[in-house]
């Protein structure tokens, strides 16, 4: 009879560690990764269950990103710092962001950016009339985090 209230208890608590582990690592990226701002195009809002969510492409200054349109996931990187894209782990890069190519597309999961209802209402139409930019955290094994959004060089 002791042994089920142990195990009602770690099934209870586990899933609370792990999301608690994942928010840690997310705000390590956002605290210490280094910030890198980079121009963003072809914006599409979604409104899912609640608020906005902004859909963009990023301009990494690379040519013949992800050149294969294979439908399959292929890990890859992207090295900021030469402008060059990869396949395999850059070794040699100071500064990259580690993703996959899935039908021609670098996905690197910084491509949404939340807006809150209220925001998005003025937010939306300066976005597709003006330039806006995104600011990324990278850690130094490629993970990237978005920091914030930048319409016309000013915070969102």
């Amino acid at each position: 009879m002791i042994q089920k209230p142990k195990i009602i208890i770690f099934f209870l608590l586990f899933p609370i560690i792990i999301i608690a582990i994942t928010v840690g690592y997310k705000k390590y990226i956002l605290s210490n990764g280094q910030e890198v701002t980079l121009p963003i195009t072809g914006f599409a809002p979604r409104n899912l269950l609640s608020g906005y969510y902004l859909a963009y492409q990023i301009d990494y200054g690379v040519k013949n990103v992800c050149p294969s349109k294979n439908e399959q996931n292929e890990e890859a990187y992207i090295c900021l710092s030469t402008k060059m894209f990869s396949y395999k782990a850059l070794t040699d890069c100071k500064l990259f962001i580690r993703g996959s190519c899935k039908f021609g597309e670098f996905i690197a999961g910084v491509e949404n950016y939340f807006l809150s209802e209220k925001s998005s209402n003025t937010l939306l139409p300066k976005i597709t009339k003006t330039s806006a930019q995104i600011v990324l955290a990278i850690s130094s094994c490629g993970s990237a985090q978005v920091k914030d959004l930048l319409i016309e060089d000013r915070k969102s």
